[in-house]
């Protein structure tokens, strides 16, 4: 739902004091008590021309969570990816930028191997670049450091330092009379006690009220109590994404003490939590009923699924599942090896004739297949034994297969001293073994009901050898006898030449490893989530490529810790970065979409009733959406209409503390905006007055032409009560002065026009506060 309001009634005020010096919020799903007129709601101020607009809209993000009510993900990997909607309108620029908002987590180290105050990391890294503050550019890596960042289980903590819990209007009474019951979901980072700091900075509370008609609203707005302090020092308060636009040209160079303070009390391998695992997520559980298994040879399973095909490939080896298969067709060159008996021509008279041999090869076109296998474990050798490795797909030749090539020839032969006419058998065995680049090793097919095994040991190893046929003949060849007249010289009554391949296959005692979805356990943090970029094939095809990740997390049982293996085949993204026209719903102008971009909250099945509000689990997937509109102008009717009179609410850019130009989306160039941004007025935002105290602030303008004329804006509401007239610099027309004693507490708004010497003008927005 969304809602606008223009005004806001009374304010009242309520007690502080002083405790710890850090804080981080938890963030997981929205509580019956979090109600939209509790302030549960997002709040975004717009300058429109002539006036300014509170506008509601709802956001997953405004959920904060109790200390022991925290959600986080189970997984420590997770994949993220394009869709075509990003890189049509952010292209190859907008890729890197979200690129790097994603390496600025990855370089993050293991949460638990930073000092226990993390000092490692600036309590304020927000930056300003001031060209692209003055052009209106909401910096794309920051939104998406802010949105990731949230997404792992933070909230806004500074928005959460106080809140309203419970309001009640006493008998008798009415809008604005309520009482309230405030509390704090902000936690310091070491001591886990509520905390009214943000990386230092102390903020107290003001209790905003509004009555009907208007917007019903009763909400404690935190604030700083030294106004020089920093607002939105932390990257979990999501300014950039919000948007604020006092955050034009700001972006974050990294993350905060207190974001990894919350990243450390979320993932830390001492925060258990009873929780479980991610539904895709198969857990390995050892039985330790122990069973026999034996392997089988490879390399005559990878030479059968090369040119049969899944049904043929399934009946030759019972049991195999085959998920999908491929085929393809190559060029073969079949040879044909043909052995037989010669003279050659210069050969001397009862010469026996030579074996030869003649090859003739013949090309053909033959059909191969690639299957992905669902249960097919390979067997790895190790220094501590057998290891299982699950594959999807055969191994590529490893160049490491032994075969032997038999020659054999049985003749009948002379021999010299025997009586005449005798004869003698005769074989000749000779053996060539070399090395061949055909795919060798053992492999076991798992039953449906195991993910893999655990091997305690060898029981038997076998040997073997398969010989196959290359070429036989048989030849009763009678040789012509000697000079002399003499007997026989020889007949060659047998040939042939065989091929002997070996592999070696082995009997293992093992234990069953049974697969487990939807696992409960106490189980420590995940230590650091980890994204991987895994684009869709061609990066924006139709199809995700699965990827299969293993990693383990220890749980506790009876006082021990137990290494919990875990395989998840990821076959989709976890993250999909898209983009979209988000321009629905005038006034809010949303520069991301922050409802459709919520992850799965999980809570673990209770039986107490109610359920309780946490703790549980962060699932995916989920989308960022960026707002593909455009430029945005805003304008209101009916004087401030045109193009000159309009502001330039937002578009979107990438930049960095360096004098490089920024980078602009949107098919709009530097050059063109900054000719719609040619006059701009200081400060953006006007300090808050108080009542009854003096109060004097001086204005300052650049760009255009002087000199220039100040008057406040036509059909502008009048100052404050108690204010002066807008006063000129006599002596230097880029100045002008706001002073006066404002006399009644209440929030105004006006706006101030300023014209150059060529007629160009820019009407500036302003609200002040005038506290009681």
């Amino acid at each position: 739902m969304l809602r606008t309001v223009k005004t806001f009634g009374c304010l009242a005020w309520l007690a502080f004091g002083l405790q710890s010096a850090h804080g981080f919020a938890l963030l997981g799903p929205q509580e019956a008590w979090q109600t939209a007129v509790l302030g549960f709601q997002r709040q975004t101020e717009i300058d429109y021309p002539g006036d300014r607009w509170i506008i509601f809209a709802n956001d997953f993000t405004f959920s904060p969570k109790n200390i022991d009510e925290f959600y986080r993900w189970t997984t420590p990997t997770l994949y993220y990816a394009y869709d075509p909607t990003f890189d049509g309108y952010f292209k190859a620029e907008g890729i890197q930028a979200v690129d790097g908002a994603f390496a600025i987590l990855n370089a993050i180290s293991n949460y638990d191997s930073y000092s226990s105050d993390f000092r490692e990391f600036p309590q304020d890294e927000l930056r300003y670049n001031y060209t692209a503050a003055s052009l209106h550019l909401f910096d794309l890596r920051s939104a998406t450091l802010e949105m990731v960042l949230t997404r792992l289980g933070l909230a806004d903590p500074e928005r959460w330092t106080w809140l309203v819990k419970e309001r009640v209007l006493p008998p008798g009474a009415q809008c604005p009379f309520y009482d309230f019951t405030v509390v704090q979901r902000n936690f310091d980072p070491v001591t886990l006690s509520t905390s009214k700091f943000v990386n230092g900075n102390l903020y107290t509370y003001q209790i905003d009220i509004s009555c009907p008609p208007a917007v019903d609203l009763s909400y404690a707005r935190p604030f700083l109590i030294d106004p020089v302090d920093t607002y939105a020092t932390a990257v979990a308060s999501a300014k950039v994404s919000n948007p604020n636009i006092l955050y034009y040209g700001a972006f974050h160079s990294g993350i905060t003490r207190d974001d990894i303070g919350g990243l450390h009390y979320l993932y830390s391998t001492n925060r258990l939590q009873v929780e479980t695992s991610s539904p895709d997520a198969l857990l390995f559980q050892t039985n330790l009923t122990t069973t026999l298994l034996v392997s089988s040879n490879l390399t005559l399973l990878a030479a059968q699924a090369l040119t049969n095909d899944a049904p043929t490939l399934s009946a030759l080896f019972p049991g195999l599942v085959i998920i999908n298969s491929t085929n393809y067709f190559t060029n073969v060159n079949v040879t044909n090896l043909t052995a037989y008996f010669t003279n050659f021509p210069f050969d001397p008279f009862g010469t026996p004739p030579h074996l030869v041999f003649k090859t003739n090869i013949t090309v053909s076109v033959q059909q191969r297949f690639q299957h992905t296998f669902g249960n097919l474990i390979t067997i790895s050798n190790s220094p501590h034994g057998p290891v299982p490795i699950p594959l999807p797909t055969l191994p590529a030749p490893t160049n490491k297969a032994w075969v032997t090539i038999e020659t054999t020839s049985v003749a009948l032969s002379n021999n010299p001293f025997a009586p005449f006419g005798s004869t003698l058998i005769v074989t000749n065995t000779t053996d060539v073994t070399y090395r061949t680049n055909t795919t060798v090793g053992e492999y076991v097919l798992l039953p449906t009901n195991l993910c893999s095994v655990q091997f305690l040991t060898t029981q038997a190893t076998f040997t073997n050898a398969i010989t196959n046929v290359l070429v036989a003949a048989t030849n009763n060849l009678v040789v012509t006898t000697n000079a002399n007249g003499g007997t026989n010289a020889g007949t060659v009554l047998f040939f042939q030449q065989n091929i002997i391949s070996y592999y070696t296959n082995h009997a293992f005692i093992i234990y069953p490893v049974t697969c487990e979805s939807n696992t409960v356990a106490l189980r420590e943090g995940v230590q650091k989530i980890t994204f991987v970029r895994h684009d869709f094939d061609s990066l924006f095809n139709r199809f995700f490529v699965p990827v299969t990740n293993f990693y383990s997390v220890l749980a506790i049982t009876n006082n021990t810790g137990i290494a919990q293996q875990f395989q998840r085949i990821v076959t989709r993204p976890d993250i999909v970065i898209a983009a979209a026209d988000l321009l629905n719903a005038i006034p809010d102008v949303p520069v991301v979409d922050h409802v459709g971009s919520s992850p799965i909250f999980t809570n673990l099945p209770s039986p107490i009733v109610p359920a309780p509000a946490g703790p549980g689990t962060i699932q995916g997937p989920y989308t960022l959406t960026f707002n593909k509109a455009g430029p945005v102008h805003l304008n209101t009717g009916p004087f401030l209409t045109d193009e000159a009179s309009s502001i330039l609410y937002f578009i979107w850019g990438s930049f960095d503390g360096s004098t490089n130009a920024p980078t602009i989306y949107g098919g709009t160039t530097l050059t063109d905006l900054s000719q719609q941004i040619l006059i701009t007025v200081s400060p953006a935002f006007l300090a808050p007055a108080s009542q009854g105290v003096d109060y004097e602030t001086t204005l300052t303008v650049s760009g255009g032409q002087p000199p220039y004329t100040w008057t406040i804006g036509p059909g502008s509401p009048d100052l404050p009560t108690g204010m002066n007239p807008l006063v000129q610099n006599a002596s230097d027309s880029s100045q002008a002065f706001l002073s006066g004693t404002p006399l009644v507490p209440g929030k105004y708004r006006f706006w101030i026009r300023v014209t150059d010497a060529g007629g160009r003008f820019i009407d500036q927005n302003y609200s002040l506060v005038v506290n009681p």
